[in-house]
């Protein structure tokens, strides 16, 4: 079980692995709540796998995959996958066997981690997409296209502040360390791609406007600005995180988050050290 050094670290263990996987008001596991798991998987897989398959077979191509919108896309499905799965796993296993999965474990299994894990990487970057996207590329796009880009550029990250607010899933401000690698790994991947002569499906140098590296003081800028955003994100889900907390103590709706956990608001800056 986690300590007080190990719940301020990167790690993805905690004190309550029920937490991330369950609903914050409920002290067992939910067949409503599955079901809402089951709906929002659904969707994404559908979603995903009529987006895909219009673009490789329409002028975008297999360039559809050049995009950051569309790896965390798939990334997010992902995440409602595996959180689906987790939710039907506790629901049967206390059902069948009249406990929890963590009853008798002292840490949170592999799919409860990866969950967490794909969690703090996929909201972070989909607000980043949610806030860059919409104010330049969204203000030009034609009415008919509208439906698609919500669904690419602003559900994910709705999906996932449903998600931090309706279960008890930790949030620590160093796990931010998740999604700038992942936005890394996607600026390493432009920059190659760019270098070997790669274009857009419209034939321009560049994947985005603003990642054109012909530019590349406007693509430091971007940089810059992308990375104090994840930083600035994260202290927001880390506040959110704890007004949920307080919100469900005074409530006394969860026994999982009426501990030690919860701090003030105005202690913001000792928020490393809780899960």
């Amino acid at each position: 079980m986690c300590d007080a050094d190990t719940c301020s670290a990167c790690d993805f263990d905690t004190r309550y692995p029920s937490s991330i996987v369950r609903p914050l008001c409920g002290s067992h596991a939910k067949l409503s709540f599955v079901v809402y798991r089951l709906l929002v998987a659904a969707y994404f897989v559908v979603f995903l796998v009529i987006h895909l398959s219009t673009a490789i077979a329409g002028v975008i191509g297999l360039k559809i995959f050049i995009y950051l919108s569309d790896w965390t896309l798939i990334l997010t499905t992902f995440y409602v996958i595996v959180a689906f799965l987790n939710a039907v796993g506790d629901y049967a296993y206390y059902h069948w066997y009249g406990m929890y999965l963590n009853d008798y474990n002292d840490e949170p299994p592999i799919l409860y981690r990866l969950q967490w894990c794909l969690f703090s990487i996929c909201i972070n970057i989909s607000f980043l997409i949610l806030v860059s996207f919409w104010p330049t590329v969204g203000v030009d796009l034609p009415t008919y296209k509208l439906a698609e880009n919500i669904n690419v550029h602003a559900l994910p990250a709705v999906i996932l502040f449903i998600d931090l607010m309706v279960t008890a899933i930790p949030i620590r401000f160093l796990h931010v360390v998740y999604p700038l690698v992942y936005g890394c790994v996607y600026l390493t991947f432009a920059a190659i791609y760019w270098a070997s002569g790669g274009t857009d499906p419209y034939g321009r140098p560049y994947i985005y406007g603003i990642l054109d590296f012909n530019h590349a003081r406007t693509v430091g800028l971007v940089i810059v600005g992308e990375t104090v955003g994840a930083v600035v994100f994260q202290w927001m889900f880390v506040g959110l995180k704890m007004l949920r907390n307080k919100m469900a103590d005074d409530c006394n709706c969860s026994e999982r988050v009426r501990s030690p956990e919860i701090i003030p608001l105005t202690e913001l800056a000792m928020v490393t050290s809780y899960s």
